[in-house]
């Protein structure tokens, strides 16, 4: 059983240490900057449980052609773009989503960035349980991109 498998605290530590199976989530995941820290087994496997929603394919509204993602962390860009504006923040989140001095320069640049992950991350196109709170987040970057913060 690997820690993104565990369907309990309890089984979660039947896989190590802590701090071994922090290392085995931080090197799985990559530099992926996430928020708060997991100093407990009850944190750590919330984490992996927000990972694993996250990254798992969530049922379509509509049948949509075969995509050619190819990505070994997140099942589609939807998912991918959701962990971001979800799970991220700072440097690492600006860096993940694409977001340059540009964006904050030129309102046209801003709104093209913007409506190019709505068009993945939008309640009303995705099905996916994090939609409402990454468009939340989308929009508020957005805001702030236009300095209506």
């Amino acid at each position: 059983m690997t820690i993104f498998q565990a369907k309990s605290v309890d089984e979660l530590k039947q896989c190590g240490k802590l701090v071994e199976v922090r290392k085995i989530f931080q090197d799985t995941v990559g530099s992926l900057g996430f928020k708060g820290k997991t100093n407990s087994w009850a944190a750590m496997f919330e984490t992996i449980q927000k990972y694993n929603q996250v990254t798992s394919k969530p049922a379509k509204k509509e049948e949509k052609e075969p995509s050619t993602w190819d990505d070994p962390f997140f099942k589609s860009e939807e998912a991918m773009y959701i962990f971001y504006l979800t799970q991220l923040d700072g440097e690492a989140r600006a860096d993940k989503l694409g977001i340059n001095k540009i964006h904050y320069g030129s309102e046209t640049a801003a709104r093209r960035w913007m409506q190019n992950i709505a068009k993945h991350v939008h309640p009303d196109v995705s099905t996916h349980p994090y939609a409402r709170q990454a468009s939340e987040e989308l929009n508020g970057i957005y805001a702030g991109m236009l300095g209506k913060n």
